[in-house]
């Protein structure tokens, strides 16, 4: 399929976009023959009608080409998934030229986007992308089978467990992107996010189906979870945005995850000792027999947690945020690229924020130069 020109007028282009879409659909399921799918034009027709819902559904008006795009493969991703997961050529065959044709079409009808970007570059958004997604669809299947090899023998933690996992995935990522590493750091970090949130989440659970959280029991849970088939297969559930970064997924032996899981268990400790305290504090303080120690180690907890506070308050003293400022002295900077030249230097954790209120945003890395 060849994307169309777009010196026809928009009402033309979305008069023609269901033949279009069919063409690019039926193109992309050419490469199933090979698998023995004799059922091809079923599975055309159901996927045609999950992207043309998803094109005409896809608002452009006053969103980037990356806003429309990123819009639309969601959506037509979902059809795609609820359609041919089960397939054996699901994560075999690249459907990323059908998605692109597609969203290129949808792009055309809008005359102020036509501009704005090749088909070619479109194409490469839109494969980063489906990968992404195609990934993230393989992690929660691989989860859950993980899930169930670790714990065979508590069937009904299972899913309670998968839903922990599940839950804080997205969260770690999102803390995780927002600290300045772009290294194996990172892997690192996220492990120790998700580790803490899912465990955090699925404490009671495990605890009622007579489950200890062991440093063995953890770190082996998060060892099949890095590297679920071995390091033959370059797969982790790790996200591949932070793969990426660290030159691949980290082997089954990585020390890190024994490392991590002491640090998480032993933070966990430290806070279960401090809340005896404050437990017993309040006690002696109801029953009238507080002494002066607990009132020196109460005072001198309260005086940790304000030193603690305003560490966090300080931000970065090179933010243009100054005092608003969220972000940390371990950000990096970044300067924003404004129209007239270069603008403020804005530390890494202040300016993702300001990207998710306006995705158009340009900037780059204050010490290389590098755009994000």
């Amino acid at each position: 399929l060849k994307p169309s020109g777009h010196s026809a007028c928009p009402r033309v282009i979305m008069e023609n976009l269901g033949d279009k879409i069919y063409v690019a659909v039926e193109e992309g399921l050419e490469m199933i023959r090979e698998y023995g799918d004799t059922r091809r034009q079923d599975v055309c027709k159901r996927l045609y009608k999950h992207f043309y819902k998803a094109a005409t559904t896809t608002e452009a008006t006053g969103k980037s080409w990356e806003e429309c795009t990123k819009s639309f493969v969601e959506k037509a991703f979902q059809g795609y998934a609820s359609t041919c997961d089960k397939k054996d050529w699901f994560y075999a065959i690249d459907f990323s030229p059908a998605f692109a044709c597609t969203v290129w079409e949808v792009l055309g009808a809008q005359r102020r986007l036509v501009p704005k970007v090749s088909f070619q570059r479109l194409s490469a958004f839109v494969r980063v992308e489906v990968d992404e997604l195609l990934h993230r669809k393989m992690v929660d299947d691989t989860v859950y089978e993980v899930v169930v090899a670790t714990f065979p023998d508590h069937p009904g933690l299972q899913s309670k467990l998968n839903n922990a996992l599940y839950k804080a995935y997205t969260p770690s990522l999102q803390l995780c992107l927002a600290r300045p590493y772009r290294d194996s750091k990172s892997v690192e970090i996220f492990l120790k996010y998700w580790m803490d949130d899912s465990m955090r989440r699925a404490w009671a659970s495990m605890e009622n189906a007579g489950v200890d959280i062991t440093e063995n029991l953890v770190a082996v849970l998060f060892r099949n979870l890095i590297s679920p088939f071995g390091n033959q297969v370059p797969f982790s559930c790790v996200p591949v945005q932070l793969t990426n970064m660290a030159g691949g997924p980290p082997p089954r032996e990585w020390k890190q995850i024994r490392t991590v899981t002491r640090q998480v268990l032993a933070a966990w400790e430290d806070e279960g000792e401090r809340s005896a305290k404050r437990k017993k504090c309040r006690e002696q303080a109801e029953a009238g027999t507080i002494d002066d120690g607990v009132n020196t180690c109460r005072a001198k907890e309260e005086e940790e947690f304000e030193e603690d506070e305003e560490k966090l308050a300080q931000g970065h003293e090179l933010c243009t945020s100054v005092e608003d400022c969220v972000g940390s002295q371990e950000d990096r900077l970044v300067r924003h690229m404004a129209d007239k030249g270069d603008g403020d230097v804005y530390c890494e954790t202040c300016w993702r924020k300001f990207v998710v209120e306006n995705p158009a945003l340009e900037a780059c890395w204050e010490d290389s130069g590098v755009m994000l």
